[in-house]
């Protein structure tokens, strides 16, 4: 009896012991995931029901609306070259997606409804009337759910590397499943993801932005280490895969309804995208009644970095066929 006691006490203090170190290393990753993030890229920050959003909000003129995909934040277009060359002319509106870079999650976490609904009502209380929209990769499938749900409100569309089919890879969607496990996920994202995310250079992230950018070169290292810091957070993985749960669940019938869409969409996407399969863009563009197709050849995902020429005609003849 004194022997499973003393062994009792033994793995108690050992389990106590872990637990502290599982907090102490939560506790430094989260100081560390602060101290990279940093400051946030403009201090404008709009409440719509209780979740509040960043936002950058630059230049003058006809509005333009920005929504960056998975796991990214504004980075994903402030650190491209289009929002400088954009604010020539326009007001460039950047907007942290719910769980994304400082904005709140929303509740219930990352669906796509509540993504475009929040997203709508930042724009509102920015006072912006007949936006351009403008989605990258998965923000494309959020500026989908805006268009079904507020079409009305919308001057044209953009997607740029844009999934509007709305298809999660299958692969992907199961890598992110663990972080919703009760118990699990929080550990995996707090004590586990930032340090294996900060390894090797980011190598966790990089060997996949590399991809998104290629073939046009390897990702820019400062772009790189932005997207690590902001997507090794519990709220921007969980809203990761909320997402993509929820789009498989609504864009069909989302899709169903493209017929019905007044809105003029020209669709940019690079023939050698890795991240979203060109056929998507050839699937949505047959599907949509007012749009257009450009293909860029020998090009990938990352086209407000790689193409920006192509992407701001794009935007500025999207603008035209809205004043037609």
């Amino acid at each position: 009896m004194a022997a499973w006691i003393t062994r009792h006490r033994l793995l108690t203090v050992m389990a106590g012991l872990l637990v502290a170190g599982m907090v102490g290393v939560g506790a430094a990753n989260a100081a560390f995931h602060r101290a990279c993030v940093g400051q946030p890229v403009a201090d404008t920050f709009v409440t719509v029901d209780g979740t509040t959003l960043h936002v950058v909000d630059r230049g003058a003129g006809p509005a333009v609306v920005l929504l960056h995909g998975d796991g990214g934040s504004v980075l994903d277009f402030t650190m491209s070259p289009i929002v400088d060359r954009l604010t020539e002319r326009y007001r460039v509106i950047v907007i942290d997606r719910p769980g994304h870079g400082y904005s709140d999650a929303a509740q219930p976490i990352g669906s796509l409804s509540e993504q475009a609904r929040l997203v709508r009502g930042a724009v509102r209380s920015l006072e912006v009337e007949d936006p351009v929209l403008v989605g990258h990769s998965r923000g494309a499938t959020v500026m989908a759910a805006y268009l079904d749900g507020f079409g009305d409100e919308v001057a044209a569309a953009v997607a740029v590397g844009g999934d509007l089919v709305g298809e999660p890879d299958p692969a992907a969607y199961a890598a992110y499943r663990p972080v919703t496990w009760p118990l699990v996920g929080p550990v995996l994202v707090q004590v586990f993801y930032p340090p294996a995310v900060r390894a090797g250079d980011h190598r966790l992230v990089r060997g996949g932005l590399d991809r998104a950018f290629a073939p046009e070169g390897p990702a820019p290292s400062a772009y790189v280490a932005g997207y690590g810091c902001r997507w090794a957070s519990q709220s921007t993985v969980k809203a990761t895969y909320r997402l993509m749960e929820d789009t498989r669940e609504r864009m069909p019938d989302i899709r169903a309804r493209y017929g019905a869409l007044a809105v003029p969409v020209v669709i940019v996407h690079g023939s050698e995208d890795g991240n979203v399969p060109l056929s998507r863009a050839v699937e949505a563009h047959d599907a949509l009644p007012d749009a257009e197709l450009r293909v860029l050849d020998g090009t990938g995902h990352e086209l407000q970095f790689t193409r920006p020429d192509d992407v701001l005609r794009a935007i500025d003849d999207a603008r035209d066929l809205a004043r037609r």
